[in-house]
């Protein structure tokens, strides 16, 4: 990367690639980071506004209910929207329409798996020690809790697609209706926990019949949806496999703190975790467009196509997500107390812990995104399994004593020995591809 005859000077090479970036900032890349930063601001005022408006018990269980939803949302996108962002690029005419159909079919079966996840929760609710107003909030979510996740579907259809114009009108409108609907709320002084989740349902019930009254991705219903099911398995279960080994991770997090250190170490790490998703928001706006860029990219152009997207795409997360990383390590403090108010004083190194475990997964969502492209999804089972097993272990020792703290620790430690692990396996992965021209062979890869 550098060379060894003037010191830290980059070689012409590396100059070469660097110009990549601005060619990876092209109008639908941009597109992408702007939903993404639509999205992300709107979740920061929010959580902002709710950590504000109750205790932080009820910050806590704000997250815990979050998380279950966020559970079901990772679900459905490696069971369904995964597999469509690699094959749909594959395919074209009556078959996309076709198979676009097909995929529709599948998400409303997960919305009724959705439901019936929603029921048993709230049934199983009053056997724990949460309170009224996590029964209330899960009570809420099996009506909001679908138009929740059909927006998401539709989402990322639209950036599978690349259409990510649509993507942008449609979180825009949702964003700005839920953040109406929350500052109706505080300033009625009608806000409860469940009418937050009730305001998220609203918003994207809207925007979801609005979708299909416009239809931006034209589709056509099949008789039998199974053949694409069928289809899509081979990719889907280690891609789902994957997720839930190491993915859910983070997920598991507030629980595993509520459970060892009580509800309100839940809700100052779910304040950090909120002040680092301005910088995650960069490294999803990128993911959203990388994963059919990089399987495109592949497709038409082979190794040296797919080098030079995961290559510019690598280098502009380390700069915007780097920039983020150093505010937070300088000023993690200020901005907490700042962002939120002074209950969540001395916490500041939690922030910058969780900042640099941020930086380094980019990395990793590169890789990942690679592996995908090159019809490997599998490959990413052991860099999630080691994600998994690190982060479980080093929470274990780290989360009694250092509360907080110690689950930022912890999560920086699996993600490090996550991506190590991911770019070994993206390298193998490409190593054991067969290639003519520089054009790899796709029935091979698949």
């Amino acid at each position: 990367m550098f060379s060894t005859s003037q010191g830290l000077l980059p070689t012409a090479s590396w100059l070469v690639r660097m110009k990549g970036v601005s060619r990876a900032l092209s109008t639908k890349g941009a597109l992408a980071v702007l939903d993404q930063a639509i999205v992300s601001i709107t979740n920061f005022i929010w959580i902002r506004e709710i950590g504000r408006a109750c205790s932080l018990g009820q910050l806590g269980d704000y997250y815990i209910v979050m998380t279950l939803l966020f559970v079901l949302l990772n679900v459905q996108s490696e069971l369904i929207t995964a597999p469509y962002t690699v094959y749909c690029h594959r395919k074209s005419g009556k078959s996309l329409s076709e198979y676009t159909g097909s995929v529709f079919v599948h998400q409303l079966v997960a919305s009724l798996v959705a439901v019936f996840a929603f029921v048993v929760f709230l049934l199983l609710t009053p056997l724990t020690a949460f309170g009224t107003s996590m029964s209330l909030s899960v009570a809420v979510l099996i009506l909001a809790g679908p138009f929740w996740m059909m927006r998401g579907f539709l989402r990322y259809m639209s950036f599978a697609r690349m259409h990510c114009g649509s993507a942008v009108i449609m979180d825009a409108t949702a964003c700005l209706i839920q953040l109406c609907g929350l500052w109706l709320l505080i300033q009625t002084n009608t806000f409860r926990l469940h009418w937050a989740f009730a305001v998220m349902g609203v918003s994207s019930a809207i925007v979801v019949i609005a979708w299909f009254l416009i239809r931006p991705i034209k589709f056509t219903m099949p008789r039998d949806a199974r053949p694409a099911w069928r289809e899509n398995w081979p990719f889907a279960k280690w891609a789902l496999l994957s997720q839930l080994v190491g993915c859910m991770t983070p997920h598991m997090f507030p629980w595993l703190v509520t459970m060892i250190r009580g509800r309100v170490a839940a809700g100052i790490l779910g304040a950090a975790n909120t002040i680092c998703g301005v910088a995650v928001m960069f490294s999803l706006g990128v993911s959203h467009i990388l994963t059919p860029a990089a399987s495109r990219a592949f497709v038409r152009g082979g190794k040296p196509a797919l080098f030079r997207v995961l290559g510019s795409t690598a280098a502009f997360l380390m700069l915007t997500v780097g920039s983020f990383c150093g505010v937070a390590l300088l000023f993690g403090e200020q901005a907490m107390v700042v962002i939120f108010d002074s209950r969540f004083s001395g916490h500041g190194n939690t922030l910058a812990v969780l900042s640099v475990a941020v930086l380094i997964n980019c990395l990793s969502i590169t890789c990942g995104n690679g592996l995908w492209a090159i019809d490997r999804p599998k490959l990413n089972l052991v860099a999630d399994a080691t994600v998994l097993i690190t982060t479980i272990v080093s929470a274990i020792f780290l989360i009694r004593p250092y509360g907080p703290f110690g689950a930022a620790c912890a999560t920086l430690v699996g993600n490090t020995c996550g991506t190590v692990v991911r770019c070994g396996a993206f390298w193998f992965g490409l190593a054991t591809l067969e290639s003519k021209d520089g054009v790899c062979n796709m029935e091979a890869a698949s």
